[in-house]
């Protein structure tokens, strides 16, 4: 049973000074007057012409996915030690393929790490939510030729007690916000960046990707 799942079942079991003085001496000063010769300028200034290329105009931009989650790890999904007060931290995986308004037919990978003691109670028994946050890639086209665009995320994620009567079949959504990450993007997507949403909803087995944000396509 995954660790989110674990969580539901506990979640519903637990209730709810002046100057010229002293020592130094006063002195008087002589004024002379000094002629100051005119110089009259021979240059002529000039406008500065700037040869930097202007950054491409932004994309609002969305797509949408399907995909598998794997069975969930212990720890995090960086392989970095867990950051969570009792260092309790699950990794969820996740591959599909998606479609979109700017990227085109694509394939994703995302690895969110939860952080697993630091929940809270939604309200209703079994549901909660916990922070995790990790990287999305999106990758167009195969082998050496492919182009990853990567997507750092980090928001809530949610058991939501209203999809089944059964807290063993609970359905987990990830809301989230991201930034294109400019230092992992790979082929046509290199100096590209932007912010956006994401949605990624799981029953533990199937999962629904949804993003939408605005896209600066810039030149590799």
């Amino acid at each position: 049973m995954p660790i989110l799942t674990m969580l539901a079942f506990t979640f519903m079991m637990v209730p709810d000074t002046g100057c010229g003085k002293g020592i130094f001496p006063e002195i008087t000063p002589t004024i002379t007057a000094t002629t100051v010769p005119i110089i009259t300028p021979t240059a002529t200034a000039s406008t500065p012409t700037s040869t930097a290329s202007p950054l491409p105009p932004g994309k609002q931009f969305s797509a949408r996915g399907t995909g598998i989650q794997a069975t969930p790890a212990v720890g995090t999904c960086s392989g970095v030690g867990c950051g969570a007060s009792s260092r309790h931290c699950e990794c969820l995986n996740f591959t599909g393929t998606l479609t979109s308004s700017v990227l085109g037919n694509s394939t994703w990978t995302a690895g969110i790490t939860v952080n697993q003691d630091d929940c809270t109670d939604t309200g209703t028994p079994g549901g909660f939510c916990c922070n995790g946050d990790g990287v999305l890639d999106i990758t167009n086209g195969t082998g050496s030729s492919a182009s990853i665009l990567a997507l750092a995320v980090t928001g809530p994620i949610c058991v939501d007690p209203n999809s089944s009567t059964n807290p063993a079949l609970f359905d987990s959504s990830l809301t989230a916000n991201f930034e294109i990450l400019t230092s992992g993007n790979t082929g046509k997507y290199v100096n590209t960046a932007g912010t956006g949403q994401i949605n990624l909803v799981t029953n533990g087995t199937d999962a629904y990707l949804t993003t939408l944000g605005e896209i600066n396509l810039g030149k590799p």
